[in-house]
């Protein structure tokens, strides 16, 4: 041990190891969270004891798992991109060091020696291709686009919205025409103010659902209001109704669009709270995949602000501030690479934050690829 550091007033210590790794402990109860290792060359390695990692874009095999064969054999390493699939995880030491949890306790319920065992002897995961494919015979598959949003609130608790409903015809029109030769066919839903209702919602994906082959895309797009609602079982994430109680719970629409058969499903939510709905998706997703993600779609969410932030609508921009920098990544990017967007997102909304809001604002994001 090198040195030590405490940080997050006083809840987490961070050991510098001799061997180069950091460990980040949680002082409460001394449980070791995760380890990094960083390279002389900047690349990186973040994982957690359970094995869940993330890392930056290198291909040298730094971080693996070890079985021994007792005295008489040499052990065997398995590098930890052969677990990709199984173990790999989007924005990790945000999920963890944000909320101070071990993943054995955030991804509740997982048996992780026993799963471990498994795949290791299943040893069937590999690591994807680092250039993007829409599919393997590169024939063009089909885009289908729900845009959705709410402005006339009419209830107490929320107040009406200036630009809910400009964002998503906005936003479904810069898909159309970007990626118009980039998809075979570009289907588009609209679902605005009184019309967004769960049923509608349903008989909508349903109409998708009998139209959608397994290599085609789904985006969903929401602006509006959002709230996180309490319940016995801990609460979910509420996309509002504009004139009545309730709303679309992140569960319900996590279920909904999960049942389509796609490649692909992505979300965005210009509301506020909605990094509520980021930490539900990666806690279902990754249970949900565990142990076998072969035919399940790829989900990405990106939402407008972190679950404790309100989601920001700009007069000078005419447009939600999420919205705006979103439609300006679409266009400053050249195709529907959801990373390359989402980068693109960050730094502009980190720009337009910091410009609009004097405070930085950056969107909650989880890119299942």
């Amino acid at each position: 041990m090198n040195a030590l550091n405490i940080v997050k007033q006083g809840k987490l210590l961070l050991s510098a190891m001799g061997n180069g790794t950091i460990e980040f402990y949680r002082i409460a109860d001394g449980e070791k969270l995760a380890s990094l290792f960083v390279t002389k060359y900047s690349d990186w390695v973040f994982w957690t004891p359970e094995g869940y990692y993330s890392k930056s874009d290198f291909d040298t095999p730094l971080l693996g798992w070890q079985r021994n064969k007792g005295e008489t054999e040499l052990s065997t390493f398995y590098p930890v991109d052969r677990f990709y699939k199984d173990f790999y995880t989007p924005f990790l030491p945000e999920i963890i060091l944000r909320t101070m949890r071990t993943a054995s306790e955030v991804f509740s319920g997982i048996n992780t020696e026993e799963m471990v065992n498994s795949i290791i002897e299943r040893n069937t995961a590999e690591k994807p291709s680092s250039v993007a494919k829409k599919n393997e015979t590169n024939d063009k598959v089909n885009l289908f686009l729900v845009s959705c949003g709410v402005a006339n609130y009419q209830t107490e608790d929320f107040s009406p919205l200036n630009y809910a409903i400009q964002d998503a015809e906005k936003i479904e029109k810069a898909i159309a025409e970007k990626y118009k030769d980039e998809y075979k066919e570009i289907i588009t839903y609209s679902l605005y103010d009184n019309q967004f209702t769960e049923e509608n919602l349903n008989n909508l994906i349903n109409t998708i659902n009998e139209k959608a082959g397994r290599a085609d895309h789904i985006i969903f797009f929401y602006a509006g209001h959002g709230t996180f609602a309490k319940s016995e079982k801990g609460g979910d994430y509420i996309l509002k109704y504009p004139d009545k109680t309730g709303g679309v719970a992140i569960e319900t629409l996590y279920k909904t669009l999960n049942s389509i058969r796609a490649e692909e499903i992505t979300i965005f939510l210009d509301a506020c709270n909605s990094g509520s709905a980021v930490d539900h998706i990666i806690k279902r997703r990754i249970q949900k995949k565990l142990p076998n993600t072969a035919h399940a779609s790829r989900i990405n969410v990106i939402t407008s602000s972190k679950e404790w932030e309100s989601s920001a609508e700009i007069k000078a921009l005419e447009h939600g501030l999420f919205t705006y920098c979103l439609l300006e990544a679409i266009e400053s990017t050249d195709g529907f690479e959801i990373d390359k967007i989402a980068n693109e997102l960050i730094k502009q909304m980190t720009e337009k934050s910091l410009k609009y809001l004097n405070e930085l604002r950056i969107p909650g994001v989880f890119l299942s690829k």
